[in-house]
């Protein structure tokens, strides 16, 4: 009897551990990205400039409700993002002012594009040799394409 039950355990503890590899195996084909098409790299770019658009205006006005839908749902909670979103916003303006941005380049990778964007900021000051202070950084969104739709995956300032 014990053996008619270990063995029991044993075929359902393997079906049930195949089981889940047959279903992590379809979701996993299904989430892989994909090489990119001409189409994919124009609906890229497109992707990223509306993504930039939304930056540019949230930092702007610091209103986390104008980016909020671009940021992907993962383990941060709403609370987090927008401390994260909060943090960003000090940090680019102590740079001064985002007066403009504009493209610079797509940095081609295997399986993803990273869009170059140039953010421009301009800092009044109370000396009469250095009345304006321009400062240029750099911002990178990466894109995937996965089940045929540009996905933005990560973004992040990039360090000179």
């Amino acid at each position: 009897m014990k053996i008619i039950c270990i063995t029991a355990l044993a075929v359902f503890t393997i079906f049930v551990s195949g089981c889940q590899l047959v279903k992590q195996n379809k979701t996993e084909d299904i989430l892989a990205p994909q090489q990119f098409s001409k189409e994919d790299e124009s609906a890229g770019k497109e992707l990223s400039e509306k993504y930039m658009e939304a930056l540019v205006k949230s930092v702007q006005t610091e209103d986390f409700n104008v980016i909020s839908p671009f940021l992907q749902a993962d383990m941060l909670t709403v609370r987090q993002k927008r401390s994260i979103f909060h943090e960003m916003c000090k940090r680019l303006k102590q740079n001064g002012k985002l007066v403009s941005y504009n493209f610079v380049t797509t940095a081609n990778q295997t399986l993803c594009r990273d869009y170059i964007w140039q953010l421009n900021f301009e800092k009044a000051t109370t000396s009469d040799k250095l009345p304006l202070i321009k400062t240029v950084l750099f911002y990178s969104v990466r894109i995937v394409v996965a089940n045929n739709t540009p996905e933005i995956v990560r973004t992040r300032l990039i360090q000179l």
